[in-house]
C-alpha cells in the first residue's frame, strides 16, 4: 500500500518505490517526487535528496558497468547520487565515483567483504542496491587423501560468533588491486590470479607474503594466532592452508565448505590446478 513502511522495493506495489524522502525517517512505499529524472534523454538527470528536501543533479548512469541504466530515485543518506545496480553488483560509497562494484569479481564463490555493511545498512538506497547473495556455511568438511571426511560445526569448532559467511577482502577479489598489493608477490614466476586466493589460501614464498590477506605472514600464522585488524577472519584462520597441499570447494546450495587434501602424487601439479581452488 502507498505510504506503508518498507524494507525494499519488493514490498511495494507497482508505480511506487521504497524510498526515504525525509531525513531520519523510515522508508515507505511512495511514488518518486516529480522532479526526479532517472533516465535523462541527454546529459544529467536528477534524484531526490532527503537532506536538501529537493532534487539534486546526478550524472547519467548509462553505460556504467554493473548499472541497470536508471539513476536511483533518491541519493544516499549522505547525499551521494547512486546508479540502480544489476544483480551481482553493489554500491561501495568509498568508491561510488567508480560506479557499481561487482559482488564477486573473480567468480570464486567468495563475496567482497564491504558488501556485508550494505546488506545490513539502515540506508534503504544502499541496501536495495546491494544485489549480492553471499554463501553462508553451516558445515565445514575436511577430506584427507584417503577420502575420509570430518564435518565441523563452524560455531563449535571454529569459534564463529555469527553465521560463517564467505566474504573475502576486495583485494583478493579484483585482479587490478591484487596486482599492486605489496604483500602478494609473484608465485612460481607468475602473478597469482584472484580466483586462486581467498581467506583460507596461503602459498609458500617468503616470510612476508600474505596471500590470504589476513594481516599475518603466511609462514608465521598458526590456528591460535590473533587477528587484531581482521577479527572477522578469525574462524577462517583455523582452516587456512598452503594451496600446494589442499584445495577449497564450495557447495553453496548445501552450505558446505570442503577442504580436500591433494593426494601426494598431485602435489607437484598443484601450481597447474590452482585455478580450481
Amino acid at each position: 500500500m502507498v505510504g506503508d513502511a518498507c524494507e525494499s522495493d519488493d514490498d511495494c506495489a507497482d508505480a511506487t518505490r521504497c524510498l526515504a524522502l525525509l531525513p531520519g525517517r523510515a522508508a515507505s512505499c511512495v511514488a518518486p517526487p516529480s522532479c526526479v529524472d532517472s533516465t535523462p534523454a541527454n546529459g544529467d538527470g536528477a534524484a531526490w535528496s532527503a537532506t536538501d528536501g529537493a532534487c539534486v543533479t546526478c550524472a547519467a548512469c548509462t553505460g556504467k558497468t554493473g548499472a541497470a541504466g536508471p539513476i536511483w530515485p533518491t541519493t544516499s543518506a549522505d547525499g551521494e547520487c547512486l546508479c540502480e545496480t544489476l544483480p551481482g553488483f553493489y554500491i561501495d560509497v568509498a568508491r561510488a565515483v567508480d560506479g557499481p562494484r561487482p559482488c564477486d569479481a573473480d567468480n570464486d564463490g567468495w563475496v567482497q567483504r564491504p558488501v556485508r555493511q550494505y546488506l545490513r545498512s539502515d540506508d534503504v538506497a544502499l541496501r536495495d542496491n546491494a544485489r549480492c547473495t553471499p554463501t553462508t556455511v553451516t558445515v565445514v568438511r575436511l577430506i584427507n587423501e584417503r577420502s575420509e571426511q570430518l564435518d565441523l560445526d563452524p560455531a563449535v569448532k571454529l569459534g564463529a560468533v555469527e553465521p560463517l559467511t564467505l566474504y573475502e577482502p576486495a583485494t583478493l577479489d579484483e585482479q587490478a588491486r591484487l596486482n599492486v598489493t605489496d604483500d602478494i608477490p609473484d608465485w612460481g614466476g607468475m602473478q597469482p590470479q584472484a580466483e586462486w586466493l581467498n581467506p583460507l589460501t596461503k602459498l609458500c614464498v617468503n616470510d612476508t607474503a600474505d596471500f590470504n590477506a589476513n594481516g599475518l605472514s603466511d609462514l608465521a600464522e598458526a590456528p591460535g594466532a590473533a587477528l587484531e585488524a581482521n577479527q572477522w577472519m578469525q574462524p577462517f584462520l583455523q582452516l587456512s592452508h598452503f594451496a600446494e597441499l589442499h584445495t577449497v570447494q564450495i557447495d553453496a546450495d548445501a552450505g558446505v565448505l570442503m577442504r580436500p587434501r591433494l593426494p601426494p602424487r598431485d602435489h607437484r601439479r598443484a601450481g597447474r590446478s590452482l585455478a580450481q581452488l
